[in-house]
């Protein structure tokens, strides 16, 4: 039994008080300048703690350390932290130091151990007295043969620190051994009591106990006046007789349910005389429950009331406190369950802890379901293991409570709630973590509340950290309650009433008057805050309307100060509207945030923002509210769309205002998907250039058009707008766009919803066009020899190209199918040789591979060059007297004909292509490459030939979801001419060019004899005399003398 009693008190003290003080809101603590104590390295050093004050009015801390080392044993100690030392040094106090004790008594051997008796588990202070109590303490009683066996009953010491004396109580000392045990079977075996497992002290000075093993962990509530303690514990006597004590009595059939785990004390009947609140966290088969305690009873202690768990070994009941939280003179409870397991909605269990609130009714009632129900939200946090009332600490009229959750957060947290009238705050105000950096601190195992330890009228907070062997105190910051009020002048602003000039130009301006009042209790007597003021909060700075008129920016930041006994401090300030801006019907909000300077000793609480709003004055009538009447009217100028057309849409756009003013107003376009804005229609009379942009709207883009700020009445607007389309190849049968206009006034703010629709087609225009390479083949042929069968392509002659081009003039991307028709044979006898099949661009053909080369004569290397080098045979004068011999060993032909070879009579070759994807200016490009078989056309002398080869192409389909309702087709021809030439190079002249150039000449000589007839050419004179030669031959040589010297050779 003594392993289970060790394993119950090491699980966890609940340490709570009642303290009458008002709550208040918690968030005031300061949370940065905390104070510190350490005790001995592994002494369990802030396992309790507790406030002391002297006669003096000094305060000082108490703190257990129940592991502490105490001579030869961890006997545990207690150590006083004075407040006001510079050092914050710890003493440890004159408890009862000494071993293990033996006594001698009526043939009896008493026997006390004191090894890891836990002294400090519990600390509680009254007045100048301190009781630290040791629920392990061990007792044995020894008589003859037999014993009452080393049971921790526990023991209590009361120390008085102004004589220093101390009194020992342990109240489940007896003097029966297991013998007497066993002949009164069982009744009244308080061996395992653990007296002060829990503990308090009344106002009056009536110390509570809690024993939780007593009667076979029973449990059991024992008090007894303070001052009959020291009177009758001066001494440690064998027989236990302290006056006035009294006791829970032992109840048949309710064993191990640990009645006083933890212990409170509050008022819940008519009379003044404190009842005793105590968890029982295993009764009610394990679920635990909270029983009241008339602290009246004559004799034994009863239950008045009794609260029940609601989860069996949740540990309802763990831990107790007692205050009043919603102020209303009752005092109410709070239990902790640190076990509770919350049910997770995937079916699991996570163990969280709660604390239950109980409000005490009028009539001293309590109901059986609590008003609150607070949750932890730390898996294995120990949420409720401590419950401390902090009393009123910011004097809002209401008390606080602190919740301990040590295995929370890193090392350990404080959860500060606030009381209200209804009850507790659910949502806590303030988290206290753990200072600490050990590896488990165990903060907030222990709290401590309700006591002013710095003097400034605000209680403070202990918390403890065992496992780190340390303690924080927490103070409490004055509260400086404030209030802000704004107002301005005129109520409402008029843009056209400008009493106000800046920079020489007036405005319109308006005053602004701010008042801040401050009050609280005990707070410093100057109040300084940092002051900000923003105009026009709502809106962007690049936005505001409004701004100082002294510094022209939309806020100011100053400090104030204001007087405690004063109260109030005000200031005024002017501002102005802008001259222009967009918003004119939202309201104008102006703010005003303020924060302490100094927040070392106070902290701000209730409002420190304080927002006002104007309006500025509309021309609506004398409500000052604007309704439009706005209508809309959209058609499409560009109809149908045609796929792939460059050119983009137009919309043609009617906007009328027939009511009043319209705000702020704009049209908004929705898109079809692909579709992006690109300007305005602006060379026709009559229409409005719009300023349009883009923006987002709910992940897409919309177009958004200003048409007016505001939109007067009876106003009409007109407007083109261009839209390049994208992505008509997945329309089905049209496009639609979406138009409605918007203002922002209150109401009637919108105009009809307009859909215009725009139908969409596929055309398409193709044309086709061939040459041939060379268009005309001159035979014969120099230095070329018959050869059959022909060993190479060389030897059946040159090459022949027909060359077809198809093009799609648009708009839409067509798919299209091309079949050529290229010819082969005459009567039998090749006229072409095809060497390859045909080449393309964007084309992809096939033909009858067995009429392409049947003769093998194209290697890969021949074939390469022969297609792409091969020249073109030009005729020069030494290939044509070659020519003419042969030629004239022929018979002469007198007559010629030419021969047509094409694809209708003689068998060809046919290509079939097909173009997948055409798109508009794209050509798609047939090559056919062939050999003239010569040998046929030199068979058949001075017999021309045209060889004509023919392409047909069709539309099958568009690359789009609508199809062109007529699909193109067509087709082109290609010729080569094969012809002769005579042997000296000309073609014989026709007679008729001889009959009709000697008529010609004929009569150009009649018209020259006219001619020189009409001059007088015809009219000759006499010969010349004699005698007229010799002048004349004189003359002669002379001048023939001149060029006497010129020789024959010179003169040419």
């Amino acid at each position: 039994m003594e392993g289970i009693s060790n394993s119950l008190f090491v699980f966890t003290i609940c340490f709570s008080a009642s303290v009458f003080l008002r709550q208040g809101s918690g968030f005031n603590l300061d949370l940065t300048n905390y104070t510190e104590f350490s005790g001995p390295e592994g002494s369990h050093f802030g396992f309790s703690v507790d406030f002391f004050q002297t006669r003096s009015k000094e305060l000082s801390v108490v703190v257990g350390a129940p592991r502490d080392d105490v001579g030869p044993s961890s006997g545990g100690s207690v150590f006083l932290c004075s407040w006001n030392s510079t050092e914050r040094a710890c003493r440890k106090l004159n408890f009862d130091q000494t071993g293990d004790v033996n006594l001698t008594f009526d043939q009896m051997l008493l026997m006390t151990h004191k090894s890891n008796q836990w002294l400090g588990a519990t600390v509680r202070t009254y007045n100048s007295f301190v009781l630290a109590c040791a629920p392990l303490f061990h007792w044995n009683v020894v008589q003859e043969n037999d014993e009452a066996m080393n049971t921790p009953v526990g023991n209590c010491q009361l120390l008085n620190m102004q004589t220093g004396e101390i009194a020992n109580y342990a109240p489940c000392r007896g003097y029966d051994v297991e013998n007497t045990y066993q002949k009164k079977g069982g009744f009244q075996d308080r061996r395992y009591c653990e007296a002060g497992f829990s503990s308090d002290i009344t106002k009056d000075g009536r110390v509570v106990l809690g024993a939780p093993g007593g009667f076979f962990f029973q449990g059991q509530i024992i008090t007894s006046p303070l001052q009959n303690i020291m009177s009758s514990g001066r001494t440690f006597t064998p027989v236990h007789n302290v006056k006035e004590e009294k006791t829970s009595n032992e109840m048949l059939e309710q064993y191990d349910i640990y009645l006083g785990y933890s212990v409170a004390i509050g008022h819940f009947n008519a009379d003044n005389i404190p009842d005793y609140v105590a968890g029982v966290p295993l009764d009610k088969n394990s679920a635990g429950s909270v029983r009241i305690l008339n602290g009246a009873s004559p004799f034994y202690y009863r239950s008045m009331i009794s609260l029940k768990g609601f989860q069996v070994a949740s540990y309802f009941g763990h831990c107790v406190a007692v205050t009043d939280i919603n102020s209303d003179g009752r005092d109410d409870i709070l239990v902790g369950a640190p076990l509770f397991m919350e049910h997770l909605s995937t079916h699991k269990l996570r163990e969280v802890g709660q604390v239950y609130v109980y409000l005490q009714k009028e009539g001293y009632r309590f109901s059986p379901k609590p008003e609150q129900t607070l949750s932890g939200t730390h898996t294995y946090g120990r949420f409720g293991i401590t419950i401390a009332p902090l009393g009123d600490i910011n004097h809002d009229g209401f008390n606080d409570v602190a919740v301990g959750a040590p295995g929370s957060g890193e090392g350990g947290l404080v959860f500060i709630y606030v009381g209200q009238s209804d009850g507790l705050n659910p949502q806590y105000v303030q988290v206290i973590k753990s200072p600490f950096q050990s590896l488990a601190p165990a903060f907030g195992f222990s709290i401590r509340g309700g006591t002013d330890i710095d003097n400034n009228g605000y209680p403070d907070v202990i918390v403890g950290a065992w496992g780190a062997d340390k303690v924080a105190i927490y103070r409490s910051k004055a509260v400086v309650m404030t209030k802000a009020q704004l107002s301005f002048l005129p109520d409402f602003l008029q843009p056209d009433e400008k009493f106000c000039r800046l920079h020489g130009n007036p405005v319109s301006c308006f005053n602004i008057m701010l008042c801040i009042s401050v009050s609280g209790y005990r707070i410093p007597e100057e109040i300084v805050l940092n002051t900000e003021l923003q105009l026009d909060k709502l809106k962007p700075n690049v936005a505001r309307r409004t701004l100082l008129l002294e510094s022209q920016q939309p806020y100011s930041q100053f400090q104030l100060t204001v007087k405690r006994d004063i109260g109030t401090f005000c200031k005024n300030l002017t501002a102005y509207l802008l001259p222009e801006f967009k918003d004119m019907l939202s309201p104008i909000f102006i703010s005003l945030n303020y924060s302490l300077a100094n927040t070392h000793e106070a902290m701000l609480h209730g409002q420190n923002l304080a927002v006002g709003q104007t309006q500025i004055v509309l021309d609506c009538g004398d409500d000052n509210i604007c309704i439009p009447e706005l209508a809309l009217a959209a058609r499409a100028r560009t109809d149908p769309l045609l796929i792939g057309d460059e050119n983009p849409a137009l919309l043609i756009i009617t906007a009328e205002n027939h009511g009043e003013g319209a705000y702020e107003t704009e049209l908004y376009v929705h898109l079809p998907p692909q579709t992006f804005y690109q300007g305005v229609l602006s060379d026709e009379e009559g229409f409005s250039r719009l300023l349009c942009g883009l923006k987002k709207d709910n992940g897409s883009v919309i177009v958004v058009c200003e048409l007016g700020n505001p939109m007067k009445a009876k106003q009409k607007i007109m407007a083109g707008l261009y839209f390049s389309m994208g992505g008509l190849e997945e329309v089905e049968t049209h496009v639609s766009f979406h138009l409605q206009i918007k203002s922002k006034n209150s109401l009637n703010p919108d105009s009809n919803a307009v859909e215009v629709k725009i139908n969409v087609q596929a055309v398409a225009l193709l044309e086709m066009r061939g040459v041939s390479s060379p268009s005309e083949c001159v035979l014969p042929f120099a230095k070329w020899e018959p050869k059959d069968p022909p060993g190479n392509l060389e030897d059946v002659g040159p090459l022949v190209e027909h060359v077809y081009e198809l093009r799609n003039k648009g708009p839409s991307t067509v798919s299209a199918r091309l079949e050529l028709h290229f010819p082969l044979q005459q009567n039998g006898s090749y006229v072409l040789y095809v060497v390859s099949n045909a080449s393309e661009e964007l084309l992809t053909c096939s033909a009858d591979p067995s009429q392409i080369d049947p003769l093998r004569l194209v290697t890969a290397e021949a074939e390469f060059f022969n297609t792409i080098t091969a020249p073109v045979h030009h005729f020069n004068k030494r290939e044509v007297k070659q020519q003419e011999q042969e030629v004239q060993e022929q018979p002469e032909q007198h007559h010629r004909t030419t021969v047509h070879v094409n694809c209708s009579t003689e068998p060809c070759v046919v290509f079939s292509c097909e173009a997948p994807v055409l798109q508009r200016d794209a050509r798609a490009v047939v090559r056919v490459t062939a050999r003239l078989w010569a040998y046929t056309f030199i068979q058949r002398p001075y017999v021309n030939y045209v060889l004509g080869s023919t392409a047909h192409y069709e539309v099958v389909s568009s690359l789009s979801k609508i199809q062109p309702k007529v699909l193109p087709s067509g087709q082109a021809e290609t010729n080569t001419s094969v012809v002769w030439r005579r042997p000296d190079g000309q073609e014989e002249v026709p007679v008729w060019w001889i009959v009709v150039s000697i008529i010609a000449g004929l009569l150009l000589l009649a018209l020259l004899s006219i001619i020189f007839w009409k001059m007088g050419f015809f009219k000759r004179n006499r010969p010349p005399a004699d005698d007229d030669n010799d002048e004349t031959t004189h003359d002669l040589k002379e001048e023939q003398s001149e060029y006497a010297d010129i020789s024959p050779k010179d003169q040419f």
